[in-house]
């Protein structure tokens, strides 16, 4: 029952992000529609201020200056050669408009990024958490020998040194060469009237080192 419950709530949460996905998806093209239609109309009503603004010029020079204005794109300058107040005025409110459109996109474009920064510092933490957790609880990593030292006081000094370091050492309990060394990739036991005996096999082939223990104890190792 808990596993359904858990099951149907990690779909509800799938379906409400793709709802907001959609949602913004949505905004962001009523907000290129309008920009873009704004931006038809501005550029209508320049065409007109200009000719307007050409007939009412009085000297071939005014002319010439309004034709270099338009052509490198320097409308603003362009706009203060005319006396009609009345159309640079609708043209300047069209301009507003946009700018403020685009604000509104910086804002919400700015807003999305923090909120993606967020969520991969998170993950990047949780990431960086579970790493660690799992390091303390893999043996033969640097973590988990600092815990097995720390929980260990009865070891040896040298012991102690020796897990830390990564090393072994003949006369080691099988534990404490784990600790050091790891898991070992592949065990070989033999069993007789002398007791038990094993071979722990590091690495790959031909790049093996073998570990032997007589009764539990570290006794030689083949490089």
């Amino acid at each position: 029952m808990k596993q359904i419950r858990e099951f149907i709530a990690f779909y509800i949460v799938l379906f409400l992000l793709f709802c907001l996905s959609c949602a913004t998806h949505y905004n962001d093209k009523e907000n290129d529609k309008e920009m873009e239609k704004l931006i038809k109309i501005r550029e209508v009503k320049i065409n007109e201020y200009i000719r307007h603004a050409k007939e009412k010029l009085s000297s071939a020079e005014d002319v010439e200056l309004l034709d270099i204005m338009v052509a490198e794109g320097d409308i603003s300058n362009a706009l203060d050669l005319s006396p009609n107040l009345e159309q640079k005025k609708e043209i300047v409110i069209l301009q507003n408009k946009i700018t403020k459109i685009r604000l509104k996109y910086e804002k919400e474009d700015n807003k999305r990024r923090k909120e993606a920064e967020e969520r991969d510092k998170k993950r990047a933490i949780e990431e960086m958490r579970e790493k660690q957790i799992k390091e303390k609880e893999t043996p033969g990593t640097p973590s988990y020998r600092q815990e097995y030292v720390k929980n260990h006081h009865a070891l040896s000094k040298r012991t102690k040194n020796d897990i830390l370091k990564g090393l072994i050492r003949i006369g080691m309990t099988k534990e404490q060469a784990t600790a050091s060394w790891g898991r070992p990739q592949d065990i070989n036991r033999s069993v007789g009237s002398w007791g038990v005996h094993e071979q722990w096999i590091y690495g790959e082939f031909p790049h093996s080192t073998y570990v032997y223990f007589d009764n539990g104890k570290l006794t030689s190792w083949q490089d």
